[in-house]
């Protein structure tokens, strides 16, 4: 008897631990996306000055080139952790039907935890990819003032 009640508590809190951390993953996405917003707004606020008919010069050009690019990684990261939260909820919901007799199918609540998981794991993708695009960045801008 105490075994069940063991594995009920299990079962109902893993999800719930997992949109917490779904959760503060989405926080850290949206911090970074926030700072590099205020990025473009500089470089923006920047091109506005330069007179017209003149051009922006090549390296603002692939300063907002890389912007565009995190702020993609980013957004990706941010759509898919939201869609790995949202599944999380209704595998939370498919666990509460199924306490209360409404049970849904075990393929359903595996097909939604499996989701959760997976677009989870493809948010952290693209997370590494705008910080490997931040890190290289900055290396390339020490290179340049010659402190690396």
């Amino acid at each position: 008897m105490l075994s069940d009640v063991v594995g009920v508590i299990q079962t109902a809190l893993a999800p719930v631990f997992l949109l917490a951390g779904t959760a503060a993953f989405l926080s850290v996405y949206t911090a970074r996306l926030t700072r590099v917003a205020d990025r473009v707004n500089t470089v923006e606020q920047k091109y506005e000055q330069v007179p017209n008919g003149s051009l922006p010069s090549s390296q603002d050009l692939r300063h907002f080139g890389y912007l565009q690019r995190r702020t993609l990684a980013l957004e990706v990261a941010v759509i898919l952790a939201t869609f790995s939260g949202f599944c999380t909820c209704i595998s939370i919901l498919a666990l509460l039907g199924g306490a209360i007799g409404r049970e849904l199918s075990e393929a359903t609540l595996f097909w939604f935890f499996s989701g959760a998981i997976a677009s989870l794991l493809l948010s952290f993708v693209a997370f590494l990819f705008e910080i490997v695009s931040a890190c290289l960045s900055m290396m390339a801008q020490m290179y340049r003032l010659g402190r690396y």
